[in-house]
């Protein structure tokens, strides 16, 4: 890649950084609460209705394809963020979400789990710098790779909950209506 290139995507991270740091010094608890509220909820909640809600479904409608439509708002998603060295994180995170909308068609199931990524990065901000670590090593620290497997495998069961809980209210729908069919 050309060093304009880079140097540009640097500058743009620093930017995003800075702007993050803003927003993640928490300085007590309360601090805390309120970057969940304005770092991981309203966000969640934003940005799913724009991402998922509204331009996942344009773009599935005018490829008709779920891949195509999924991956183009995900790249968007990612892209919005103005993270150069955090893109392909976020995509990855974009097209996770995209599928438990696709797959689940409830947004509220792909907002609970935005704001399930957005709150334990908080979380683990907050944690490290109570610890005594500067914040600036905190926003840095990576999450352990263990941690994302199991949220991986708690995604997993949550997403077959959700599907048996879905399949029991339209069989329960199901017999209402052949009830008052019969009556």
């Amino acid at each position: 890649m050309p060093d304009s290139f880079l140097k540009k995507a640097r500058q743009l991270e620093e930017t995003y950084k800075s702007a993050m740091l803003s927003m993640a010094t928490m300085r007590s608890f309360t601090d805390y609460l309120l970057s969940l509220l304005v770092i991981a909820l309203a966000p969640a909640i934003f940005e799913e209705v724009l991402f998922r809600g509204s331009l996942q479904q344009i773009f599935i409608g005018w490829t008709n394809n779920k891949w195509v439509g999924i991956i183009i708002t995900s790249i968007i998603f990612s892209a919005i963020h103005g993270s150069y060295f955090g893109f392909l994180p976020r995509l990855g995170l974009g097209i996770i979400l995209g599928l438990i909308f696709y797959l689940s068609k409830n947004l509220w199931l792909s907002i609970a789990m935005h704001f399930l990524n957005n709150a334990v990065v908080v979380t683990q901000i907050y944690v490290l710098t109570k610890m005594g670590k500067p914040i600036e090593k905190a926003m840095d620290e990576s999450m352990p790779i263990w941690l994302g497997g199991i949220a991986l495998i708690g995604l997993f069961f949550a997403f077959n909950y959700y599907k048996q809980a879905s399949n029991q209210v339209i069989k329960a729908n199901q017999q209402i209506q052949q009830d008052e069919a019969l009556v």
